[in-house]
């Protein structure tokens, strides 16, 4: 079961709101605006497959269907999203490294369209 906790703008939260169920075959789960609609968004992996997911949020604490961001995410140990390069678009990183080991960190820069620019090399050592 996914929990929304709405921020109060006082430093802390309101009460849970719950989301939806089924979300337990999805790992490193992230938000933003991927489609840049003005509403949050969640970008998930699949555990079975490591295909990303995109669940457009709807603005009512809960998510339209999802959409496929590509396939093989699976090899990123972690996966963090915000706009680190100042395009108003919200990017994508991952660390590609088994757990335990230090691996090369990658920007994928997002679109505003679900979907992903070719990766940038951030650093190695992560």
């Amino acid at each position: 079961t996914l929990f929304i906790y709405p921020g109060n703008g006082a430093g802390t939260f309101d009460s849970p709101i719950m989301a939806g169920t089924g979300w337990n075959h999805l790992e490193e789960l992230t938000g933003g605006d991927f489609n840049s609609d003005g509403k949050s968004d969640i970008a998930a992996r699949a555990k079975s497959d490591g295909t990303l997911f995109i669940y457009p949020g709807n603005g009512a604490s809960t998510f339209n269907s999802p959409v496929s961001a590509g396939s093989g995410w699976n090899i990123m140990r972690d996966i963090f999203s915000a706009d680190l390069n100042g395009d108003g678009n919200t990017d994508i990183t991952g660390v590609q490294a088994p757990q335990g080991t230090t691996g090369n960190m990658y920007l994928y820069p997002g679109t505003g369209q679900n979907t992903f620019a070719t990766r940038h090399t951030l650093g190695t050592g992560w």
